[in-house]
């Protein structure tokens, strides 16, 4: 599922980034941030029609719609 199919306060691996041809640089500016395969980021608040705001590693990440919609997470496992 991507990140626009995500539920408010839930926590979520980063399973793929779909921005390997991305001319404008957004991938590798989120990969900056700490948004990478592998990253733990929990869902703080979602829009409707709009974007999602994240916590990743201690940061929060506001994402537009086409940017979350590019992220692809599954559920963390409990431990």
């Amino acid at each position: 599922m991507s990140l626009c199919e995500s539920e408010q306060n839930s926590t979520y691996r980063i399973k793929q980034m779909n921005f390997e041809l991305d001319e404008t640089g957004a991938g590798k500016r989120l990969e900056a941030l700490g948004l990478k395969k592998g990253t733990i980021v929990t869902v703080i608040s979602k829009k409707k029609q709009g974007g999602v705001i994240i916590d990743a590693e201690g940061k929060h990440i506001a994402l537009c719609r086409s940017f979350a919609s590019a992220i692809d997470v599954e559920e963390k496992e409990a431990v």
